[in-house]
């Protein structure tokens, strides 16, 4: 049996990880069958000193995408019928693109050439890991809230939102947008999957 890989992407707040959660405990409770989830490493990198959200800085990216693709590897080994992640290396993408729209001139030169290399491969390889990336947009009612971890900013949320979409249509990602409520959307996955 070949193993089903399902991702989300879009900005930070808008219910992705609570969607995974009860997508796989739909999936166990209806197949009996287990799965393997991809965590996002976005809190190891910071964890390591690298700054995230408005003050975040291109290395946090560069490392955060290159320990969610061993951990893509990871899960990929194993025997598990299906993989889901409530990330994928098109949301390490946005949020450089928001970054790069903050720094000077001379830092952006460079920093350009460098996202041109990782657009190529990163977005290479959400297209051929990913069987299908759901993008999950911001629910109008409910505003991100700074937990730590994420910025509770509206204007940056959406700066990442409107980043992460640009990024899937201007290389040609196929993607499916979920509904705004998260458990809308969760039940869209689950259905999608179980039709598989």
């Amino acid at each position: 049996m070949r193993q089903l890989r399902v991702a989300l992407t879009g900005t930070h707040g808008t219910g992705k990880t609570y969607i995974v959660e009860k997508v796989s405990s739909q999936f166990v409770a209806t197949t009996g069958k287990s799965y393997e989830q991809v965590h996002s490493p976005t809190r190891y990198v910071k964890s390591l000193g690298f700054r995230n959200n408005e003050d975040g800085q291109w290395q946090t990216q560069l490392l955060s995408g290159t320990e969610r693709v061993l951990r893509q590897r990871r899960a990929a080994q194993q025997e598990a019928p299906l993989v889901l992640a409530d990330r994928c290396l098109n949301d390490e993408l946005a949020y450089n693109t928001v970054m790069l729209n903050t720094i000077s001139e001379s830092e952006r030169e460079f920093l350009l050439k460098a996202d041109h290399l990782l657009t190529d491969f990163w977005l290479g390889d959400v297209k051929n890991y990913w069987d299908v990336v759901f993008y999950k947009p911001l629910h109008p009612k409910f505003l991100p809230e700074t937990d730590g971890d994420r910025s509770g900013a509206v204007s940056f949320q959406q700066d990442v939102q409107n980043a992460a979409v640009q990024r899937l249509k201007d290389l040609g990602v196929q993607y499916v947008q979920l509904p705004e409520d998260r458990d809308e959307a969760a039940d869209v996955v689950t259905k999608w999957i179980l039709d598989k």
